[in-house]
């Protein structure tokens, strides 16, 4: 059984796009196992993360400087402990957006502090409005455009990312249905409006 999204609406190039970046992730990844390996670490997703938010910061400047602190970040102190962390650069509970492009890298004790707060609001309540345009401006030299601009916003705002994800979803549904029907005898398909109903009226 597959629950389906409701409708499907991308394009023949929008689906082309999106095979596209899937193999430049691939790639990505593959590199990053290699060097994981060179420093005889396992594959786990999160080392495979760190090390592509890492080559992300350094691919700006030449030197991966975490965007927070502007601190330094060698490849021992990456994976040397748990000094730098994977941080959600708008919070998860606040976005629902656990992908690549709402993380970075954060030295430990700042990730702590900033807790479940956006960058700015991190920023103005413990520091101030002065020390939040010092930092605004570092983020746009460590970080990739569309990160930076993420970083300094001052509103949380959950509808594009859902929408995206919806879309997401619905490409993927219709392609593990196609795909099951060719090795399944019994392919049913729901559509997910048919689940959220059962479960308000069971409760």
């Amino acid at each position: 059984k597959v629950e389906m999204a409701r409708d499907l609406k991308q394009s023949r190039q929008r689906r082309y796009e999106q095979w596209f970046e899937n193999k430049q992730r691939e790639k990505s990844n593959n590199e990053a196992r290699e060097k994981l390996d060179d420093y005889g670490l396992s594959h786990s997703r999160n080392n495979v993360h760190k090390y592509l938010l890492w080559k992300e910061l350094q691919n700006e400047t030449g030197i991966a400087n975490c965007p927070y602190t502007g601190q330094t970040i060698s490849i021992g102190d990456l994976f040397n402990g748990n000094k730098f962390q994977i941080e959600h650069i708008i919070p998860y509970s606040a976005s629902l957006d656990d992908s690549f492009a709402n993380k970075t890298l954060c030295e430990a004790n700042t990730n702590r502090d900033k807790g479940e707060r956006s960058p700015y609001q991190y920023f103005v309540e413990d520091f101030g409005e002065e020390k939040w345009e010092e930092v605004s401006q570092l983020v746009f030299k460590v970080l990739p455009y569309q990160k930076a601009k993420r970083f300094v916003k001052k509103e949380i705002e959950k509808d594009e990312f859902i929408s995206r994800q919806l879309n997401d979803t619905r490409y993927i549904s219709k392609v593990a249905r196609d795909y099951l029907r060719q090795i399944c005898t019994d392919v049913q398909v729901f559509p997910g409006q048919l689940t959220a109903d059962l479960r308000r009226k069971w409760g």
